[in-house]
């Protein structure tokens, strides 16, 4: 049989080929092994690429990413609902619904939305870590189960129902994709706090949770997606007074967990931007002493509404010269797509700023020896 493809066909299906045969990431002291060998890496944030309308859209920035030689993206792997709506959600809670009270949303404003996106990352060799749930209300997260579950940010953790029901969304995700070539890591949430909590609820959930993921799929690797609150040292300042029930150095120390992931917004916690070389060089020492790999996994600085690439540009110079494994930069953006999802921390596809703080410091990680 005579067959004809097209140039884009042709390209799409190598594009697939390649990445059916890269290797899941795993680490190697506190590195991470991507395509077989030990790197440091960088990546980006674009959470909205599983919720967007557009297929070409979702290709179109995918494309841009790759391009600018991040390796990874964050990009979320939830989006919760009490009520449905024409928005895009990919799983219903209701007290309404039979069972554990929950419904996956298959209907064309649904999972098929996170289906493409880790679709396009294969094609555009990618590889995304996926946040199973939002600690903050966006998209639903915690607020979602707890409305149905008659819990809160505090006893969230521990609620039977809220995590029977928590737990079958892990699976269903889990299982969905963890076949694809695309996925870097699973994180059990973004941003989790439990607020003036022992910080043994988070630990004991974190362990729970991560050892059901890995039972789910040993293949790939978990973290937590924390902030990386800490419960001592450094000038006392709020970050580190333990204030969120989270201890980034006990967490650490779970097994079932891979790496430590910790974030960096010191406007918005009334800090300097200098005080952000510390928090980076405190949580690169932790990484030391458990002997794993770290990551800063969202960062972003703004003065006078706009991004301070001169703070983000010192934060990854610190990076560069620490053992921190990866950055990732909040977030990507490209003004072009008309249903992006911008944001004032966003750096923009051909910004003045973009060269420097996305591909230029891309380049610098991965060209840096490991050793």
């Amino acid at each position: 049989m005579y067959l004809k493809y097209s140039l884009t066909t042709l390209l799409t299906t190598i594009l697939s080929f390649t990445s059916i045969a890269r290797a899941a990431t795993t680490t190697q002291g506190r590195n991470f092994v991507y395509n077989g060998a030990p790197k440091y890496l960088a990546g980006t944030n674009a959470y909205w690429l599983s919720l967007l309308q557009s297929n070409a859209n979702v290709d179109a920035a995918m494309a841009e990413i790759a391009a600018s030689k991040a390796f990874v993206v964050r990009v979320w792997a939830f989006s919760d609902v009490n009520t449905p709506s024409d928005d895009i959600y990919f799983q219903q809670i209701s007290a309404d619904l039979s069972g554990n009270q929950t419904k996956l949303n298959e209907g064309p404003n649904g999972i098929t939305h996170l289906d493409y996106a880790i679709q396009s990352a294969e094609r555009h060799g990618l590889q995304l870590i996926l946040p199973l749930l939002n600690g903050n209300p966006d998209f639903g997260g915690v607020n979602a189960y707890c409305t149905v579950f008659n819990c809160d940010s505090t006893t969230f953790w521990t609620s039977e129902p809220a995590q029977a029901a928590y737990l079958n969304w892990t699976e269903t995700v889990i299982t969905r994709y963890r076949n694809s070539p695309a996925i870097f890591a699973w994180e059990l949430c973004n941003e989790p706090r439990c607020p003036g909590c022992d910080t043994n609820i988070i630990y004991n959930w974190a362990a729970t949770v991560s050892a059901h993921i890995k039972s789910l799929d040993p293949a790939h690797l978990v973290a937590l997606g924390d902030e990386g609150w800490l419960c001592a040292g450094g000038d006392g300042s709020y970050p580190y007074q333990c204030t969120n029930g989270v201890d980034f150095e006990k967490n650490l120390g779970i097994a079932t967990l891979d790496f430590g992931t910790f974030h960096l917004y010191p406007d918005a916690w009334r800090e300097s931007a200098q005080w952000g070389n510390t928090w980076i060089t405190d949580h690169d020492a932790i990484g030391a002493r458990v002997g794993k790999p770290v990551v800063l996994e969202e960062y972003g600085a703004v003065v006078g509404g706009e991004v301070d690439a001169s703070a983000e540009e010192g934060w990854q110079a610190t990076v560069l010269k620490s053992n921190v494994a990866m950055d990732l930069y909040w977030q990507f953006a490209d003004s072009a797509l008309d249903e992006g999802k911008e944001d004032q921390y966003s750096v923009q596809v051909g910004a003045s700023d973009f060269g420097d703080l996305a591909t230029g410091h891309a380049n610098a990680m991965v060209g840096k020896a490991v050793g």
